[in-house]
């Protein structure tokens, strides 16, 4: 047992080359080029490593130049062993590292693999890839002004690209990409994106100051799977227009604060829930339209955006749009609302000219009318008329005032006719009276009468019109 232990130190100080890194493993490729490799000799799986005479992370390894071509597997000590991770580090600072073929094998890039290589120009994928991940920092100010990405994978983590020589990343159709964590194309140097399908989060500064970014699309809108865009997202970016996918629910805090982005749209189905605060504030967006799913507007949501406008707003849950939403926008600003919380919203924002679209508004005005109509009430034969002629009114209007302020003049007659309604049934209330003693005709200074029945011993009854 000594003997074979004593046999297999040898063979491994061998390969390791008395390396600095104590986990690095010196393996000679069939190019002739040298790679270290951390070992898991259970898994029989190997992971590209660093190695430097100073024993840093942060220093290159000497032998990381030119053109690398990373092998799929390695043998050690005439073991077979399946290359499945870059490691963090593995290329960190390497300056002469021009370019990186990447074996299908790999499922994983560590953090700050590739950062700093600052003449790094090709990174390739084998086909077949199963890249999984791309650890945080892991392309961190390279040289790397392209990269295709493989459909396997699903996660780019933080500042994985951030980079200001980055000018295009391209997904494949069939992505698998599920997230876009924070900051991961911080400052990149991008002019266009195309989002996956696949991707249901774009998280905080994810493209935050990517200035020289105007056009961000959304590869097969209809299927996207996108559910949230996280705070800061696109914060002093250059994206001027976009259209949100339907399965949006969350806009987080200042996701478009101070960028570029003049036309927002949402998809006709749009499940959108939530816009936070100042998420669009001080952009040059001149009209926007807010889905009829939206519950929460918060402070300052498109505060401070001097262009817009016009806002149609479908949404009806008043209570969750905060008064200071729309605060020192253009001074021209009208939003469209619906029907019911016309009322409210006019309360809620003054200062913004309310309306709401003629045909909602008239459709909405003459049901409520009707149910009022058709409901038993004790309207007088001249206010039923009146009221007519308001509903005539209503359905010819040709401009949303003249509409409003005839459904405003029918329901001042209904409620009015109400308030003396409820005044007698009070007064009769109180006197506990139940349909029972004289049968007693009121009538008002408009000719309208009223038939109750009060006790004997109720000399008169003054009811306020």
């Amino acid at each position: 047992m000594k003997k074979f232990v004593f046999a297999i130190a040898v063979l491994c100080c061998s390969a390791m080359g008395f390396a600095q890194n104590p986990k690095a493993t010196k393996v000679e490729l069939e190019s002739g080029k040298v790679m270290y490799f951390e070992l898991d000799m259970t898994a029989r799986t190997a992971q590209v490593t660093w190695n430097n005479k100073i024993n840093y992370e942060y220093a290159p390894t000497p032998e990381y130049t030119g053109d690398i071509k990373i092998p799929g597997t390695v043998t050690c000590n005439g073991e077979n062993y399946t290359v499945t991770g870059i490691g963090d580090y593995a290329f960190n600072v390497c300056d002469q590292l021009t370019s990186v073929t990447i074996p299908a094998s790999v499922e994983h890039i560590g953090e700050l693999a590739f950062s700093d290589t600052k003449a790094l120009g090709v990174v390739e994928f084998e086909a077949g890839s199963q890249l999984e991940k791309i650890g945080s920092m892991a392309f961190f100010k390279t040289a790397l002004p392209s990269i295709e990405l493989p459909a396997s994978l699903k996660v780019i983590d933080s500042n994985a690209f951030n980079s200001e020589h980055l000018t295009q990343v391209t997904f494949p159709v069939n992505s698998e990409l599920d997230s876009i964590q924070e900051s991961a194309f911080f400052a990149a140097g991008i002019t266009s994106f195309m989002v996956p399908a696949s991707v249901r989060y774009i998280g905080g500064s994810a493209f935050h100051s990517t200035t020289k970014l105007k056009e961000f699309t959304f590869a097969d809108i209809e299927h996207s799977r996108l559910e949230c865009i996280g705070e800061l997202a696109f914060n002093i970016s250059g994206v001027t227009s976009i259209v949100f996918p339907s399965s949006l629910k969350k806009i987080e805090r200042c996701a478009f604060y101070a960028c570029d982005v003049a036309s927002v749209q949402f998809d006709g189905d749009s499940q959108l829930e939530t816009i936070e605060d100042e998420a669009f504030g001080y952009t040059n967006v001149s009209a926007v339209t807010i889905p009829a799913t939206v519950k929460t507007v918060g402070k300052g949501a498109f505060a401070k955006c001097s262009k817009l406008n016009s806002v149609i707003n479908y949404s009806e849950n008043v209570e969750g749009f905060d008064a200071s939403a729309f605060d020192n926008c253009s001074e021209d600003l009208t939003m469209f609302v619906p029907f019911k919380p016309y009322e409210q919203y006019k309360a809620l924002y003054p200062e913004i000219r309310m309306l709401c679209d003629l045909e909602v508004f008239r459709a909405g005005a003459l049901a409520s009318l009707d149910d009022v109509i058709k409901t038993p009430n004790t309207l007088s034969h001249d206010d039923m008329e009146l009221i007519q002629i308001h509903i005539a009114t209503i359905k010819n209007a040709r401009n949303f005032y003249t509409a409003y302020n005839a459904y405003n003049n029918a329901m001042a007659i209904i409620a009015k006719q109400k308030e003396i309604e409820a005044t007698l049934a009070y007064v009769l209330g109180s006197m506990g009276t139940k349909q029972e003693g004289t049968a007693v005709r009121l009538t008002g200074k408009d000719g309208k009468s009223f038939i109750f029945y009060a006790p004997a011993s109720v000399e008169y009854i003054k009811v306020k019109q």
